[in-house]
């Protein structure tokens, strides 16, 4: 999947159908083939799902260009990790336009380290003996699909829930499992 999403748009055109299969089974929700706002949000949404990037940009909607007369542009639809350190190489203070980053991101420029994602070291819990930790349980949770969570979890509503995403999701999931 992951290497579908990150195909050049032109490539990815040819995928859409089958971007949109999985978007229905994770979701819920038709894709207007005709609407390319509809199109993008999936594509977006799909990106963030897979958790394709360590980098978000604070403007949801802008475009930025990579470079000034560059064709090549950077906006969070487009994000990826390899595209974020690169724009990022050309002018290290645009740190300043992502709301999430990598800690790592100055060696990131530098080609001396890989993003922190890749890097995180297991966690000692047991899940047969003993509850997970927090960590554990949102690994877990991130690898259910939509559906498989809210059957699970039915006392959290998340079909019909304006702006709910399944990151939100899971930190309610979370929440709950704290209280008990």
């Amino acid at each position: 999947m992951k290497d579908i999403l990150e195909l050049p748009e032109k490539q990815l055109k040819k995928h859409i159908p089958d971007l949109a299969k999985i978007y229905k089974q994770e979701y819920g929700r038709n894709v207007c083939f005709t609407c390319p706002g509809d199109i993008q949000n999936m594509i977006s949404t799909l990106k963030n799902h897979f958790n394709m990037t360590s980098f978000k940009l604070k403007k949801p909607q802008v475009i930025y260009k990579m470079k000034k007369g560059s064709a090549t542009t950077i906006s969070n639809p487009k994000m990826t990790d390899e595209l974020a350190i690169e724009f990022l190489s050309i002018r290290p203070e645009r740190i300043e336009l992502f709301s999430e980053f990598p800690e790592n991101w100055k060696d990131l420029i530098k080609g001396q380290a890989e993003p922190e994602a890749s890097k995180e070291e297991p966690c000692d819990c047991d899940e047969e003996h003993e509850e997970p930790c927090e960590d554990c349980l949102r690994e877990k949770l991130k690898g259910m699909k939509v559906n498989e969570l809210s059957k699970a979890y039915p006392d959290i509503q998340y079909y019909g829930v304006e702006g709910m995403t399944k990151d939100k999701f899971i930190d309610l999931v979370i929440e709950a499992e704290n209280k008990q």
